[in-house]
């Protein structure tokens, strides 16, 4: 089955519902045109609800890669909250935590992160999720057991319940920035590379 897009039309009273410092949850401002090129039936689909599958798409291809790593052990999954008055992009915390973690060797094998607003204090902040190799107890204390770090940290022992709430989450983003995103690749753990080449 083919689609062939076939052209946008604009929501009448569409407005964008953000600034430079506010989140509030985005609206449709344009309808879809894909026609199916076997039937010539025509379907339509909203801009926002598109941005909504493909989030779907990429946070189920992230639970499928890294679920089993994580239930064998050999992955560490870190689930962190970083506000974003501290940090100018997703890609900005990301490589700074890219350079905590090489001077001590660990390796960032794979990341989601999404932007979220607080329930109860409004605030806006990033959700990540962060696969690395396996970390002992000892070397997560050593990396994040400092209190006055910008963000908050907890150990993940399944993706299948945070994955889930995070699609669930209404769409939020500034005016030309992306509401999620993730690492270009979703890397294996080293030591399952090994054992599938033997």
């Amino acid at each position: 089955m083919i689609f062939a897009f076939r052209g946008t039309r604009p929501i009448a009273g569409w407005s964008y519902n953000s600034n430079k410092s506010i989140l509030i949850p985005q609206i449709p401002k344009s309808i879809l045109y894909f026609e199916n090129t076997e039937t010539g039936i025509v379907h339509t689909i909203t801009d926002l609800e598109r941005r909504l599958l493909n989030r779907k798409r990429v946070l189920t291809n992230f639970k499928r890669v890294y679920s089993k790593y994580l239930k064998k052990g050999s992955v560490t999954v870190l689930l962190i909250a970083a506000e974003l008055e501290y940090y100018k992009t997703a890609s900005d915390f990301i490589e700074r935590l890219t350079i905590k973690f090489k001077r001590k060797s660990v390796n960032i094998l794979g990341y989601y992160w999404q932007i979220d607003v607080g329930e109860k204090d409004f605030k806006p902040h990033y959700h990540f999720i962060v696969v690395v190799n396996r970390l002992k107890n000892q070397q997560f204390k050593e990396f994040f057991q400092k209190k006055e770090n910008p963000y908050e940290v907890e150990l993940c022992d399944t993706l299948v319940r945070f994955t889930n709430y995070l699609k669930k989450k209404e769409v939020y983003c500034l005016k030309g920035k992306r509401s999620f995103s993730n690492s270009k690749i979703f890397k294996i753990p080293k030591d399952e590379k090994d054992s599938n080449k033997s």
